[in-house]
């Protein structure tokens, strides 16, 4: 029964001990946590300034932009494979299996720059009637 009665205060003293010590620490915790976010929030500010995105674009805005730049890295990925596709057939030296795969190498990557044009004008044009501006 002692046992009984020491464990159940030992549990109470240290109950207390601990509500007492979040009562003292909690609110510092708190304002340590809305200070961090702060810096945080600033810091991502800070960057998307110097990087150019202001916050007031709208979101068509920054979704034409980033589609835009996506379309021109294709581009330049049909870039990449034309030039490879023309090296290819040129070194080939008259084997025709070497001619054929650089012939299929082109005929793709110009299939592909179908593709990324009309893709670019329809985004174009969305975004155009969306906002009433081109990007």
């Amino acid at each position: 029964m002692k046992q009984r009665i020491f464990s159940l205060l030992s549990l109470v003293a240290i109950s207390s001990l601990i509500f007492v010590n979040l009562l003292m620490i909690g609110p510092n915790l708190t304002m340590a946590a809305e200070d961090v976010v702060n810096q945080i929030q600033n810091g991502v500010n800070e960057t998307a300034t110097n990087v150019g995105i202001n916050s007031t674009k709208s979101p068509e805005e920054l979704a034409g932009k980033i589609i835009n730049t996506i379309l021109a890295f294709l581009g330049v990925i049909f870039l990449a494979l034309t030039i490879y596709a023309g090296f290819l057939w040129m070194t080939a030296g008259g084997e025709e299996k070497k001619i054929t795969t650089a012939k299929g190498i082109l005929k793709s990557s110009i299939t592909g720059l179908i593709i990324i044009l009309a893709a670019y004008l329809l985004v174009n044009f969305v975004i155009f009637t969306l906002i009433g501006k081109n990007l």
